[in-house]
């Protein structure tokens, strides 16, 4: 029988709620020293699309077509990462398991937790994200099922146009960033794989002398 870190089992069987689980999620969010370079090119894109769709004549009608999309994106982009997650869940044997749980991760704050529990958190803040995305694309799709074409906000057609710009722009960037992050599930998933194969392995040449002494 093989050992464990008490601590790392611990952390394991801890259960947050998920109001915390929700502040963690949107705490990944910022920025680290090596993504700066890709979040300020998502920024700029996202900037130069709420400009275009903000100056528009017939904004309501692209922002509606463009929130429309990108809800059924979320919508097939978590039904993916649940999918992933469950094939993960069934890859999950003996050896696989012994190398998640000694393998040792470094966490955000320096902490270190096995790569099981760091694979896990990973999943959870993503799909939290995801579901707190299209929570906010639906009630975004309501309000401009309720707007009409010419709605304007104030008589100065260039403030509706600056205020329409602000806020599709963030509206843009918030989705690029969580979309961004499937990235980062995806290279996990990859990982998970490489992992299982060499897990595979083991178990192949643990097998193979007493497959050999039976012959």
């Amino acid at each position: 029988m093989r050992d464990f870190n008490n601590n790392a089992i611990e952390k394991l069987l801890q259960l947050e709620p998920s109001e915390k689980l929700l502040f963690k999620a949107f705490k990944g969010l910022k920025v680290k020293k090596k993504d700066r370079k890709s979040r300020r090119i998502l920024i700029m894109v996202c900037i130069v699309l709420g400009a275009i769709v903000g100056m528009h004549q017939d904004t309501v009608s692209i922002f509606k077509e463009s929130v429309d999309s990108i809800l059924n994106i979320l919508l097939g982009f978590f039904g993916i990462i649940f999918t992933g997650y469950a094939l993960f869940q069934a890859f999950m044997n003996r050896e696989l398991l012994f190398q998640l749980m000694t393998d040792i991760a470094k966490g955000e704050n320096g902490e270190e937790k096995t790569r099981l529990q760091d694979i896990n958190e990973n999943f959870v803040y993503l799909m939290l994200l995801y579901v707190v995305a299209i929570i906010i694309s639906l009630i975004t799709k309501i309000g401009l099922f309720c707007i009409s074409y010419d709605f304007l906000l104030f008589s100065t057609l260039i403030v509706n146009n600056i205020i329409a710009e602000i806020m599709i722009t963030g509206y843009f960037i918030f989705m690029g960033i969580i979309l961004w992050r499937t990235i980062s599930f995806v290279s996990s998933i990859f990982y998970l794989f490489n992992v299982y194969a060499v897990a595979q392995l083991l178990e192949e040449l643990d097998d193979g002398p007493n497959n050999n002494e039976e012959r």
